[in-house]
């Protein structure tokens, strides 16, 4: 698993945190679920939903839209292995979890797009420069990747120190339809799946037209685990 600065940012996050956190396991324990939200795989949506349905265990604050912020417990983007240490082990193996990944090139483009709109990068970067920067060694600790969220494959998001998948059910974008109806079956959802906000990146280009054969290879090497676990591939768009 790649490296990282850590899941809390600020005093107040902690403090907030730390003070909220046993109603927040509380709250889990009663709903008998959690969601495990990668980023750039419509996973502020779900959680605003989520939020807004159940409990504010689920919800979310950093968000675009002013008119969907929530208080928030559990930080954005905490992968499995440390909610599992944050539930215990039985605890968690008792709850139905669940998560979406994105094919890697396309969740990049993403990743790309989103940076931009929160002013996160310069703005005369272009997408070239971007992926080029995940050519260091230390790509983690650099600015435009400081936060693991934007540089932690999926597979990390849903494994433990031993690979081994701790996650119930991972969902995939591409079928965010059907896999969404599965999620909100289960756990009893009439909402999930009608909000769609925070988006980033422009409808009008496919994934592939933003790379060449450098970039595409960058991808394919730094996310190579999401890949193979997944099953993805680069695809051209037929015009």
């Amino acid at each position: 698993m790649i490296k990282h600065k850590g899941y809390i940012n600020t005093k107040w996050e902690n403090f907030r945190y730390k003070l909220l956190l046993p109603y927040g396991i509380r709250q889990i324990k009663k709903y008998g679920f959690w969601f495990i939200d990668i980023p750039r795989t419509s996973s502020t949506s779900i959680r605003v939903e989520l939020g807004k349905e159940y409990s504010m265990v689920y919800g979310k604050s950093d968000v675009f839209e002013k008119g969907f912020k929530q208080i928030q417990i559990i930080p954005d983007h905490i992968p499995a292995i440390k909610m599992q240490e944050i539930m215990g082990k039985k605890e968690w193996e008792k709850l139905f979890t669940f998560t979406f990944v994105r094919n890697p090139w396309d969740r990049m483009v993403s990743f790309y797009h989103y940076r931009l709109k929160s002013k996160l990068l310069r703005p005369d970067m272009d997408f070239r420069e971007f992926i080029l920067r995940l050519k260091s060694s230390k790509f983690g600790e650099i600015g435009t990747y400081n936060f693991y969220g934007h540089y932690f494959g999926s597979s990390d998001f849903v494994s433990d120190r031993n690979n081994n998948i701790i996650v119930d059910f991972i969902g995939k974008y591409e079928n965010r339809q059907k896999d969404i109806q599965y999620i909100a079956n289960k756990i009893g959802s009439k909402e999930l799946g009608k909000i769609a906000i925070q988006k980033a990146t422009p409808a009008k280009k496919h994934y592939s037209d933003y790379y060449d054969d450098e970039t595409k290879m960058i991808i394919e090497k730094v996310y190579h685990k999401d890949i193979e676990l997944f099953g993805y591939k680069f695809e051209r768009k037929e015009y």
